[in-house]
């Protein structure tokens, strides 16, 4: 008996043989009655393939990892024939695979109607900061890679766990505000915003199907370098064409979404010390800060900016400087004041629990 399955994130859905998805964090939600459940799958691997998180009950079911190409398989196996509920959550991002979700079924069961969704809603965007990047590796022992990313270790999702809300991660990394600092197909958040999966061109989002309450904007890290056995070599971004690009985004937003809080914020983990000899944090908060003031000025009561705590060096403890549990948790809990202000939402109780060492 096939299963239906609930999808939550943004998913390609033009193909009548199933869902495709690539950005990281995207829920698959269903329940069944019986004891088993196969699945079949299409996978275009990238970067070494996808890898999705199961919870089935509520609790841990391990990991899956799609094979390359178009595979049938039993996700789950032995259980005690009854009324089960499964989630499939996307620990990694685009660069590493797209997965095409062909058929769920339940030999010698029933499909049943998938969970009710949750209330609140969140967005975040991103780049490497908020995907989860290396979170389980360790820096200077590991590079990032599709094994030791987890966005459910992320902030993003930990807000979610926090306020009980669907967040819809829409987070890429090495995407930029200004084309000419990509090197890859995905070079700009212009680009990214109407897709449906990051690396999918001709992809079409309706931003009609989500609406947040809450966004969160914590993009324009077009401070690029590249690391040489000599010395770190970084072009820095023409700060007028930022600034424009940086207030065109927003204006898009806007547009996109008319009664959602816009929160704009960078990363912790821009400093005035890197790269070498050039204050990237004091130019990019002085962009940010001013766009988002004459936007306010120009009437936009919904829009804001929220300033990160500096992190340590003791906190970029990922793969490739990039956050840390124990860092990601600190943001979630900064960003948690100004979300209770701006909606009225009260925390879960609890909540960082399940985010917190054994």
């Amino acid at each position: 008996m096939k299963v239906q399955a609930d999808y939550v994130g943004r998913v390609e859905t033009r193909d009548p043989a199933g869902p495709l998805v690539d950005f990281p964090a995207v829920r698959i939600r269903l329940r069944f009655e019986g004891n088993a459940l196969k699945v079949t799958t299409r996978e275009w691997p990238g970067n070494e393939g996808s890898r999705y998180q199961l919870r089935l009950d509520g609790r841990d079911a391990g990991l899956f990892v799609p094979r390359a190409g178009v595979h049938e398989q039993f996700l789950l196996t032995g259980l005690a024939y009854g009324i089960h509920e499964l989630e499939i959550f996307r620990r990694t991002e685009a660069l590493y695979g797209q997965t095409q979700w062909l058929a769920f079924e339940t030999p010698g069961g029933q499909g049943l109607a998938p969970p009710l969704r949750r209330s609140r809603r969140l967005m975040v965007l991103g780049d490497s900061m908020c995907t989860g990047y290396g979170i389980e590796g360790l820096l200077g022992l590991h590079r990032g890679c599709a094994a030791n990313q987890n966005a459910a270790l992320a902030f993003p999702e930990m807000l979610g766990v926090c306020f009980d809300a669907e967040v819809h991660n829409c987070s890429n990394s090495n995407t930029y505000l200004l084309a000419q600092h990509g090197t890859a197909e995905v070079a700009n958040w212009q680009a990214l915003l109407v897709r449906s999966c990051a690396w999918l061109n001709d992809s079409q989002w309706d931003v009609a199907l989500y609406q947040p309450e809450v966004l969160l904007i914590m993009v324009g890290n077009d401070w690029t370098q590249t690391e040489t056995t000599a010395s770190p070599s970084f072009a820095a971004p023409p700060l007028p064409a930022y600034s424009q690009a940086y207030a065109q985004l927003l204006e898009q937003l806007r547009l996109d979404y008319p009664a959602a809080h816009l929160i704009c914020s960078m990363s912790p983990a821009v400093h005035d010390n890197w790269p070498p000899s050039y204050p990237s944090y004091t130019e990019q908060s002085g962009v940010v800060t001013q766009v988002v003031a004459r936007l306010q000025t120009d009437g936009d009561t919904r829009l804001h900016y929220f300033e990160f705590q500096r992190s340590t060096d003791d906190e970029l403890s990922a793969c490739e400087w990039h956050p840390g549990v124990p860092l990601h948790l600190s943001m979630a809990r900064q960003l948690i004041g100004p979300i209770v202000r701006l909606t009225g939402w009260q925390p879960m109780q609890g909540w960082a629990e399940r985010f917190l060492p054994a």
